[in-house]
């Protein structure tokens, strides 16, 4: 690819937003990023007392949070951070969902903002598929998942979560399915890039 794209997908839970993020980064040939590959790559580095020295008490990257980062948890995040910033400052490609890519790349113009919800019964249906549980067990799960993704991101920037104003395209995956979502979000790609394909 010849101009460095990154796209930042932030989702629902159950609305298949990790499986749209991961077909399009084959799609578009670029490396994709996620919590558990984050997870990975900074536990792989040992997190030693000067690293929680550096990081405690620190201030979070937007400035517009009143939280102290004060617990190794809190370190491992702006671990992370570091990381998506230093691949952006790379100049490779990349897709990642989650993680506040949003947040930790904003302003920068080789950047793409997506937001993936979906309608309730469809979401409720995707986890019960998934997971094999029952249908109180898979709302139960959206709720609890989707209160601690706007919870941590909204302890970034308050507000921010799903907020349709602070995303370049939002889609819900429940109208397309997620391979049309995908031939979406790469018609838009090539719209915005004056491009005829990727």
């Amino acid at each position: 690819m010849d101009k460095q794209i990154i796209i930042c997908i932030g989702r629902q839970y159950g609305s298949g937003g990790h499986e749209i993020g991961e077909k399009l980064s084959r799609r578009l040939g670029i490396s994709f990023l996620d919590r558990k590959m984050l997870d990975k790559l900074v536990t792989s580095i040992k997190v030693d007392k000067n690293a929680a020295d550096k990081y405690k008490r620190k201030k979070l990257f937007t400035r517009e949070s009143d939280i102290v980062m004060d617990s190794v948890g809190a370190v491992v995040n702006e671990l992370q951070f570091d990381y998506i910033t230093e691949m952006a400052d790379s100049g490779v490609s990349f897709v990642i969902v989650g993680r506040l890519g949003d947040q930790v790349l904003k302003g920068r113009e080789n950047v793409i903002t997506i937001f993936i919800t979906g309608d309730k019964h469809a979401r409720i249906e995707r986890i019960m598929s998934k997971y094999k549980v029952d249908l109180e067990t898979a709302k139960e799960k959206i709720s609890r998942h989707d209160s601690n993704r706007k919870r941590f991101h909204n302890s970034q920037l308050r507000n921010s979560w799903g907020n349709a104003k602070r995303y370049d395209l939002c889609l819900n995956s429940s109208k397309l399915g997620i391979d049309k979502s995908v031939d979406y979000i790469i018609d838009y790609l090539m719209l915005r890039y004056g491009r005829s394909k990727f």
